[in-house]
């Protein structure tokens, strides 16, 4: 892959990061309080290697972290009833 091509990949990445993906990610099984910031950093944590595109997405994960304490800010009040119903459930089985 050439410099200008991995450029434009890192640049829409970096961009789609930039929209609290990890709050997306959150939502798209049980959403857990704070679910995004987890996700973004176990990602960050997880990705130890020397290949550079490994470390680009990485740093893709650290970049969207803050935006993800945002919007999961933002949608505690959805997530914070959608969380306890499913505690509920849980002790009861």
């Amino acid at each position: 892959m050439n410099n200008r091509r991995l450029g434009l990949l890192t640049a829409g990445v970096l961009s789609s990061a930039l929209t609290g993906c990890g709050t997306l990610v959150n939502f798209k099984d049980d959403p857990k309080i704070y679910g995004g910031v987890q996700f973004d950093a176990e990602m960050v944590h997880t990705i130890k290697t020397d290949d550079k595109m490994a470390k680009s997405l990485a740093a893709v994960y650290a970049v969207d972290l803050p935006f993800s304490l945002v919007a999961d800010t933002l949608t505690l009040p959805v997530v914070i009833p959608i969380a306890l119903i499913n505690s509920i459930w849980e002790e009861k089985k």
